[in-house]
């Protein structure tokens, strides 16, 4: 009898290795996530397949097999940095496996996962104890969640101030920076078009640590001088002073 187990949710197909934990979203349900085509996923798997990092498999859809491309937790959290932002980075707190659980209607356990509705309580007794029992974890998740918050306050200021230093000693700037220092919205400048021009001023995309999006891409003076001409840059880069 085969683990996998077919989950849907708001039209995303998801199957869960019930023995393992394991998540996957069906070729189907990534596209349904990302908001490309089935078949664009199709041809974005198709250099994957000898990898190893996507597999098929059968899955029971309730009227028979049918053989799916299952595409790992992980690799749908990377996708979606680029096809769907917002969903990446509701996944990025949760963790992409834990998100999946919930939409699959199941938590994570010892035992690999198990339904995520409670056992119902038999007696007042009981009722009692798991009142008191939820109190004291509750207060307990209340200040781990206090001291990680002056923990995480103080890295992404490191963080930030990493970020400004590659910035200076490489002559790189971020999407993120430059809108800031231009006052502007984010999508006004677009990475692929900075790639692009990165490409052809022959100079490297480089990435450095990023509280939002865990890592961020950084281009370089003269890639934003070929793309956005009239952007403002940070005054330490070179492209300030031509």
């Amino acid at each position: 009898m085969s683990n996998l187990a077919r989950f849907e949710n708001d039209g995303i197909e998801l199957v869960i290795d019930t023995q393992t934990g394991e998540a996957f979203a069906t070729q189907s349900g990534y596209a349904r996530m990302s908001g490309l085509t089935v078949r664009g996923v199709g041809k974005r798997l198709e250099k994957l397949m000898n990898s190893g990092t996507v597999k098929t498999d059968e899955i029971d859809t309730g009227y028979g097999f049918k053989a799916v491309n299952l595409i790992p937790a992980d690799l749908v959290y990377d996708w979606l940095f680029e096809d769907n932002k917002d969903l990446a980075r509701v996944m990025g707190k949760t963790g992409a496996t834990v998100y999946m659980h919930q939409l699959a209607g199941y938590k994570i356990s010892s035992s690999a996962i198990a339904p995520a509705t409670p056992a119902l309580l038999q007696t007042y007794v009981e009722a009692l104890k798991a009142l008191v029992q939820a109190e004291e974890e509750k207060e307990q998740l209340a200040l781990e969640n206090s001291m990680q918050a002056a923990q995480i306050d103080e890295l992404e200021e490191d963080v930030d101030h990493l970020s400004e230093l590659v910035d200076e000693l490489f002559d790189y700037s971020s999407i993120v920076r430059i809108a800031k220092l231009n006052n502007v919205n984010e999508k006004i400048y677009s990475w692929r078009k900075l790639k692009a021009a990165s490409k052809i001023k022959a100079v490297e995309v480089k990435q450095a640590p990023c509280q939002r999006f865990g890592v961020k891409n950084l281009y370089h003076a003269d890639a934003w001088k070929l793309a956005y001409p009239d952007a403002k840059l940070p005054a330490n880069s070179a492209l300030a002073a031509l």
